[in-house]
């Protein structure tokens, strides 16, 4: 039995009866398997650090956790060559033999659409927005919690913005312009991928250690715990209908007599 990363051979470079000509090799297959465990351990440490806080306090490890399963998915799919289409390059490069050929693997489990360079342009254009209402704008409603906040939500999202547009710049030149080969795309995003996911969660959740997620509106209930109804009262769930019998009965308006009791 054949040792070692089988998934080019187990998956071929062939979808819908159409061969790919411009492809990953098991260089870069290797690469993803290992940027998937990361991930996976990104989402143990996530859940494994978890329990350190009440469960209250654990809205913001289970998102979190959420994106790195989901980034763990991602990656396995691409490191089994799965998740991709043969799309024709717009600029073929016959003098350079790692992007030579008609067509080249587009990973739509990367991403969904984003294979032209009209979509490029609204790429680019919600980048920009993103900017505004994710790192600026934002900035107001931070620091009225907080200068901890403001601090915690500067940095993470300004970096994460930073990394959006290395993005960009790794598909102008592999799926777009077909500049550099797969495997060196591979790296490329991998590369990114761990600085988005293990790196930015780990600054996300150290700069949250002293900051209470209620002042987030981040607060989980907890069994056992306080209710908070419609009306702003907050009820016991201790609290059983049976202690109505506590009451001396109500007067024909409905009102409510303090309860008495009787010395013996």
């Amino acid at each position: 039995m054949p040792s070692g990363n089988q998934a080019t051979r187990v998956n071929p470079f062939v979808v819908n009866d159409r061969t790919v000509d411009i492809h990953i090799t098991s260089h870069g297959s290797n690469w993803y398997w290992a940027v998937m465990s990361i991930m996976g351990a990104t989402v143990l440490a996530i859940i494994s650090h978890s329990f350190l806080k009440p469960r209250t306090a654990r809205a913001l490890h289970y998102i979190l956790a959420a994106a790195a399963l989901v980034a763990m998915l991602q990656h396995f799919s691409m490191a089994a060559n799965l998740g991709w289409a043969p799309i024709d390059v717009e600029w073929q490069r016959p003098d350079n033999h790692l992007v030579a050929g008609v067509n080249r693997q587009i990973w739509w489990a990367r991403y969904c659409g984003c294979y032209k360079w009209g979509y490029y342009g609204f790429w680019i254009a919600c980048w920009l927005g993103l900017g505004y209402y994710f790192v600026w704008y934002p900035r107001c409603y931070a620091t009225a919690l907080g200068q901890d906040i403001r601090r915690a939500h500067f940095v993470s999202a300004a970096w994460i913005w930073f990394l959006w547009m290395l993005y960009l710049i790794c598909w102008g030149i592999s799926e777009g312009g077909n500049v550099i080969a797969p495997d060196s795309e591979f790296a490329f995003y991998g590369v990114l991928d761990c600085l988005l996911i293990p790196l930015s969660i780990a600054f996300i959740l150290w700069s949250h250690r002293k900051i209470d997620p209620a002042r987030l509106g981040l607060s989980i209930r907890d069994c056992g715990g306080p209710m908070l109804a419609s009306n702003n009262a907050v009820f016991d769930d201790k609290v059983r209908t049976g202690d109505a019998a506590a009451t001396n009965g109500t007067s024909s308006g409905g009102e409510v007599h303090p309860a008495t009791t009787t010395n013996v």
